[in-house]
């Protein structure tokens, strides 16, 4: 689980808040 939320903080860095937006990520981590 600690390994899937390191991923899931790398992506909300990496990954453009559209992007994330549009790929349903934002809801899913905040």
């Amino acid at each position: 689980m600690k390994a899937f939320t390191k991923v899931t903080r790398n992506y909300q860095i990496t990954i453009p808040a559209e992007i994330r937006e549009k790929l349903g990520i934002k809801k899913a981590i905040t």
